[in-house]
């Protein structure tokens, strides 16, 4: 039985190019938990209900034209995919549960515990695209991700409060006048839609640095829509960190190794 959940388990996740860790969050499971199940050394959890959880992760999961074909070829032959998320939630269920019918009081527990959107009120409360991380090498990948973060905001149209904190040297910023003009023009463009930003400056920085730092934010400074505060402690002398956060939306983090200011 192990290895045929794993099986299973393995054609869901990438049939809909689900992570272990986008799992386990939405679903409130340590993601080695759902690696060992996916490698056949757990069977089903004993613990806690999981194909009812797991079947409507992935019901939501599934989106486009090629997604529904490929599973609706294993899951139910001959058939389409179901249209909708209660019926693929049930179909998942039964091929993961190997038949097994669902009655009504689980079903009607499983709803109770469930948020609107189907997920476990112990989970997370996320959908499928809701944990979707990408991986941006070396300084052009973090002008790259910066770029993408702070377009998709600005593309949403609505306000948004953003954190920042940067404890790396600057240069990827300030280095490519390219980046650094699009990247000032975008954080105008969300703080004139009532955006704000939340800085903590890093203030043990080199002279050059600091000067760079005032002529970049000044402009951002005169729309009055910037609380800064400011720390000159790292937290060690080994790695140096960026941290960008879109309050409820997205986040970057990045690090870098400890360079003398």
């Amino acid at each position: 039985m192990k290895h045929l959940i794993a099986d299973k388990l393995n054609f869901l996740m990438k049939a809909t190019a689900t992570r272990n860790n986008m799992l386990s969050r939405a679903l409130a499971f340590d993601a080695s938990h759902i690696s060992r199940i996916r490698n056949g050394e757990r069977g089903l959890p004993s613990h806690r209900e999981f194909i009812l959880p797991t079947a409507g992760f992935f019901a939501r999961a599934v989106r486009t034209a090629s997604q529904k074909r490929v599973l609706a070829a294993q899951l139910c032959p001959g058939k389409p995919w179901p249209e909708s998320v209660e019926a693929a939630t049930r179909l998942i269920a039964r091929w993961l549960g190997e038949g097994r019918q669902i009655d009504h009081d689980e079903w009607n527990l499983y709803l109770e515990q469930a948020d609107p959107n189907g997920v476990p009120a112990n989970g997370t409360g996320a959908s499928a695209e809701a944990y979707v991380t990408n991986y941006y090498p070396g300084d052009e990948g973090k002008r790259q991700c910066v770029l993408r973060f702070l377009s998709d905001l600005v593309a949403a149209e609505e306000p948004v409060t953003l954190l920042l904190h940067s404890e790396e040297r600057m240069e990827w910023i300030y280095e490519n006048p390219d980046f650094a003009k699009q990247w000032g023009a975008l954080l105008v463009t969300l703080l004139q839609r009532g955006s704000r930003i939340v800085i903590v400056h890093t203030i043990n920085r080199s002279f050059e640095e600091m000067v760079e730092a005032v002529s970049k934010w000044a402009p951002l400074y005169a729309t009055g829509a910037i609380e800064p505060y400011y720390t000159s402690r790292l937290r060690d002398n080994v790695f140096q960190r960026t941290l960008f956060i879109a309050k409820g939306k997205s986040a970057i983090m990045a690090t870098a190794p400890a360079t003398p200011a």
